[in-house]
């Protein structure tokens, strides 16, 4: 088995995603040890095989208020499970002030130091959008961050980002980057969909990216990703991404920034113009805000709130076992959050601190409302920040 290929395998855990309701993940969460979510992690314990989990903050604050048993399966098995840095929020940080990016790195980055035992310093930032002003900001306190070839200029294509290389930023400084490989989430989507995937990797260490609430879009969650890992422990070797840096030769790939991300996705139709307009003026407020409102405001900044008004809906074919040559069509709808995300905006213009947990309690949608004081609790329990006092 000398010519099997490493595999760094990360996750982007984000239950705010523009297809994943919130009733389907509470159900996924639901359970305890035999929650949907906790069986997912618990596959890799069962196998054997190591993965690097991303969970942005607000994610990681539902489930440690419903099912902290997957925390502490997390915790038990630092061999298994090594945590990347993300942010509080699923931000496009792109749209919003320095200090607004910059309060919710720190944010995630505290939450998750706490809760988590194996933790790397890397950065996996929400929807690979960083401006080269956040990128420094950050510098000092991160080993690196991630670029994915399919987020960038179709100019810079030509170049081979794909692995360990270095980054220009402000000041004359340099930046680490991992960029990833390119198909791996379409391999990944392929496996869980239809158990079965063509797509060829042609490096030797194989950084793939991908989405972690995919299973729950689809029918028998568990099954499909238990699949995924034993066909991966057949074909890779399954390493951390500490492991992979520290081992890998530098190279002399370089790049002169942190590739722009294009704002079509979440801006084409300018659907929500008025809505980004609304939270920039907020923005602009924070500091005048109350506690409460201030933490509700973070809630406002997720990227997902606009992609699923933007994005159309996605079609796939799926097999209901492995080795069927007969695939069903379904279509994953987008989950209108703009509601959601709407009710928020006015409870901070329109109420009083004192009216504020009656409104989050009786006036918006009940499972809603149940996320939303999942994260105000850990806010208020875990977060010790200036911003804050």
């Amino acid at each position: 088995m000398h010519n099997r290929k490493d595999l760094v395998d990360i996750v982007n855990l984000n239950s705010d995603a523009s297809c994943l309701s919130s009733e389907r993940w509470m159900k996924a969460l639901t359970g305890g040890l035999n929650s949907e979510l906790f069986q997912i992690l618990n596959s890799y314990v069962v196998e054997g095989q190591k993965v690097n989990l991303g969970i942005i903050g607000s994610t990681l604050s539902e489930i440690m208020q419903y099912n902290n048993e997957c925390v502490d399966l997390i915790n038990a098995n630092p061999d298994i499970f090594e945590i990347v840095l993300r942010p509080f929020i699923h931000s496009l940080s792109i749209l919003w002030h320095d200090e607004t990016f910059k309060r919710n790195f720190e944010f995630g980055e505290q939450l998750t130091k706490q809760v988590f035992r194996n933790v790397s310093d890397w950065y996996l930032p929400a929807e690979f959008a960083l401006r080269n002003n956040q990128v420094y900001m950050i510098h000092d306190r991160i080993l690196g961050t991630f670029i994915h070839p399919k987020r960038i200029r179709k100019s810079l294509n030509e170049i081979d980002i794909e692995g360990y290389g270095v980054m220009q930023s402000l000041q004359n400084t340099e930046q680490n980057y991992i960029g990833f490989t390119e198909n791996y989430d379409a391999y990944y989507l392929e496996e869980i969909q239809k158990f079965s995937s063509d797509i060829e990797f042609e490096h030797d260490i194989i950084f793939g990216w991908r989405d972690g609430e995919s299973p729950f879009l689809l029918p028998s969650s568990v099954k499909r990703e238990l699949h995924f890992v034993k066909q991966t422990a057949t074909r890779f070797n399954r390493k951390f991404l500490s492991e992979c840096v520290d081992a890998q030769v530098r190279t002399e790939r370089s790049i002169k920034s942190y590739p722009q991300n294009s704002l079509l996705p979440w801006m084409g139709g300018f659907r929500l113009y008025w809505y980004v307009q609304e939270v920039k003026m907020l923005e602009r407020q924070f500091k005048e805000l109350s506690k409460t409102k201030k933490m509700l405001f973070m809630f406002l900044l997720n990227s997902d709130i606009l992609s699923c008004t933007e994005k159309s809906d996605v079609s796939i074919e799926i097999a209901n076992e492995k080795g069927d040559s007969l695939f069903s069509h379904i279509v994953l709808e987008r989950v209108q959050k703009n509601l959601d995300a709407e009710d928020i905006l006015y409870i901070i213009k329109n109420l009083d601190d004192l009216d504020i947990d009656n409104a989050i309690e009786e006036k918006i949608n009940p499972i809603f409302s149940s996320r939303i004081k999942a994260r105000l609790n850990v806010l208020n329990d875990y977060i010790n920040h200036k911003d804050f006092l």
